[in-house]
């Protein structure tokens, strides 16, 4: 028993000493596992039903368009939700759409639109829902209920124990910089992932919308990116020159500046 005990106090220590678990990184811990559990109610005209247990085992039909509570990507959150889907496994068509004050809003492409795509699969889409999710929704109606269990989430927030960060989603453990830099990513996740975090420091979004179409990156997008990048660029420290005479920071003052001729 005591040689176990010893095992989980060496285990614990290990992972303190990664960073995973030093003070500065407790709110992202708790985000982590937060996200691992989602649980939603929803109201509003429809009738929806769908069981998942990873992309490949899931069916789904129905549609809906409401209001929608509950824990949602680690947080309380309300939205308004449109939603239409059905398929089984590969084959499923999904089309979503959100609108949220306390979330990042995701857009489905119209048509005409960059992206668009008349029966969009939900293995090809970046919406609500993730490759290993495993849960189920019903809704009847005008109420309804679903449940989600995030394997993916559930690495991430283990993995964060330890100082790794799989999904890229750290917003209080890392520098500003460092999150608006990742904005500029050009992989769809990986900006998601950052704006979400900047979102959830109270930073400045610039109104960048989820865009279910990875391919593409809509003009919402580029104009809250280039935002983001002016921010960076503003908040980098200016280089000092040097004078490779004496190696001293230069100067333009006039009262440090010797500006006599001599004689």
């Amino acid at each position: 028993m005591k040689s176990r005990i010893g095992a989980w106090l060496a285990v614990a220590s290990a992972a303190a000493a990664c960073g995973g678990c030093r003070t500065a990184a407790w709110r992202d811990r708790a985000h982590d596992f937060a996200q691992v559990f989602e649980v939603t109610a929803t109201f509003g005209p429809g009738l929806a039903a769908q069981v998942r247990a990873s992309e490949a085992l899931q069916l789904g039909v129905g549609s809906f368009d409401g209001r929608a509570a509950g824990l949602v990507e680690g947080r309380f959150a309300t939205m308004r939700e449109q939603r239409n889907e059905v398929g089984v496994s590969l084959l499923h068509a999904y089309d979503y759409r959100r609108e949220s004050r306390d979330l990042l809003d995701i857009r489905q492409p119209h048509f005409g639109d960059p992206g668009f795509s008349r029966h969009p699969l939900s293995w090809q889409g970046e919406h609500d829902r993730q490759l290993a999710d495993v849960g189920l929704g019903l809704h009847v109606v005008c109420v309804g209920l679903s449940a989600t269990l995030r394997l993916g989430e559930l690495w991430d927030a283990v993995a964060g124990c330890f100082g790794a960060d799989p999904a890229g989603d750290d917003a209080f453990a890392r520098p500003l910089a460092a999150l608006r830099r990742q904005a500029l990513s050009l992989d769809a996740g990986a900006r998601r992932a950052a704006f979400d975090a900047l979102l959830r420091r109270g930073e400045e979004t610039h109104g960048y919308p989820i865009w279910t179409s990875r391919e593409v990156m809509p003009t919402a997008q580029k104009l809250a990116v280039e935002a983001v990048r002016h921010a960076l660029e503003a908040d980098a420290p200016q280089a000092i020159p040097v004078d490779p005479a004496t190696n001293d920071p230069a100067t333009s003052d006039p009262a440090t500046t010797d500006t006599s001729s001599g004689g």
